[in-house]
């Protein structure tokens, strides 16, 4: 088979062709619109530019309007008080504080001590009736100072005259009469027994006499052993004393709160009974002893709130906010011996802004400096400060709608 040579193509230029510029240029456009990755780029841009201006449009709404607040802080007085209240043990009114008594006593304590003084006892006669008897049929009377003698000696005078009846003859008894009488001599040897002197016939004819009890109170002179209100005292003292004290601080822990005790009422009174007393014979004297304290109390609850509602202020316009405070109450007694309770107290007075004048102020402020605005706002009556807030710059805004007044109460000046 014969091989024969290949024919021969028209020969070709191996570079392309040239393209006009604008042709270029539409033809890069297109091929950049036609890639899938820019067309992806395209799309994520375009929702950017939308999802920022709908954010800005967003941001520009949620941006509240300017609104001013402007705080009015009133003038204030601070008023501060002792309060001294009126006492009665009484039922009392209502503006009076009733008190009322504590009272604490003591265990009765038994002391012995010796006597230490002496007393002169003079000698005493002694006394006692005489009987007469009458034997005559005529009556006898014996004057003051008729003279019997007792069989031991003593003698005996009567101290009153005395008519003895005479005998009765029907049954011959004697008639009788009786006398006090006494003896001649002091001491006690006068102290005669009983019929010391036993039908002695004496004084006048058919006249006997008897002494049918003995005769007492003759003593001699004796210097004695006698109690003295030195004595007394001495040994008490210490007692009551001690006992004072622990009454006291019994009567004081027995006040409990809301009572208060008056410090200065608060009194003891010691009682002493001895016997032998003062001035009577005996060696030894013993003394039952015992404190008794009383002391006035209030409640304090009611003095404090009585307090408060008797604290004047400045009047009007002036009105008192909050509850008045009190201190640490003080107590004493007066001349006349009147409890006095002082109650320290202090209470804030406000001065009662027109709110209504604050509100028609709106429309003159609306549109003017800060500075301005507190001035006018200042020179209002009872205003102690202005604060306003919530503005742009230092202009209120124009819209009185933008603009509020409060007035401050908490923080009155």
């Amino acid at each position: 088979m014969a091989i024969t040579a290949p024919r021969m193509r028209k020969k070709e230029s191996l570079l392309p062709s040239p393209v006009p510029v604008e042709q270029l240029g539409k033809q890069k456009k297109q091929r950049w619109l036609h890639h899938p990755k820019s067309l992806s780029r395209v799309i994520v841009f375009v929702c950017a530019i939308l999802i920022l201006a709908l954010v800005s449009i967003g941001v520009v709404w949620s941006i509240p309007p300017v609104h001013a607040t402007i705080t009015v802080t009133p003038q204030q007085q601070i008023v501060a008080e002792d309060i001294l209240l009126q006492t009665t043990t009484s039922m009392p009114n209502t503006s009076q504080l009733q008190t009322h008594m504590v009272t604490m006593h003591s265990s009765p304590r038994q002391v012995t001590t010796s006597a230490t003084g002496s007393t002169h006892i003079p000698a005493q006669k002694a006394r006692g009736v005489m009987t007469f008897f009458n034997a005559n049929t005529a009556a006898t009377t014996l004057t003051a100072g008729t003279l019997i003698t007792a069989s031991n000696g003593v003698q005996i005078i009567t101290l009153a005259p005395v008519t003895v009846p005479p005998v009765t003859l029907n049954d011959g008894i004697m008639g009788q009469a009786t006398v006090l009488a006494q003896a001649v001599q002091t001491g006690a040897r006068g102290n005669i027994p009983a019929r010391a002197i036993n039908n002695v016939l004496c004084c006048a004819a058919h006249i006997s006499a008897m002494n049918y009890q003995s005769f007492s109170g003759g003593q001699d002179a004796v210097t004695a052993a006698t109690v003295t209100q030195h004595d007394i005292d001495t040994a008490a003292a210490p007692v009551i004393r001690q006992e004072s004290m622990a009454t006291r601080s019994a009567l004081i822990a027995r006040v409990h709160a809301p009572d208060q005790l008056v410090e200065a009422s608060l009194a003891c009174q010691p009682s002493v009974q001895a016997y032998p007393a003062a001035g009577e014979q005996g060696t030894h004297t013993s003394m039952t002893i015992t404190v008794s304290c009383l002391a006035q109390a209030f409640n304090s609850a009611l003095a404090r709130q009585l307090a408060r509602q008797q604290l004047k202020g400045p009047g009007l316009p002036y009105r008192l906010i909050g509850t008045p405070t009190t201190g640490s109450i003080h107590t004493s007694l007066n001349q006349q011996g009147i409890v006095d309770v002082i109650v320290p107290t202090r209470g804030q007075f406000v001065y009662q802004l027109d709110r209504a004048v604050l509100q028609s102020l709106i429309s003159k402020l609306a549109g003017t400096e800060q500075h301005k605005a507190q001035t006018l706002l200042e020179k209002q009556p009872g205003v102690g400060t202005v604060r306003i807030s919530g503005l742009v710059g230092t202009t209120l805004p124009t819209d009185v709608r933008q603009i509020s007044i409060q007035v401050d109460l908490h923080n009155a000046s």
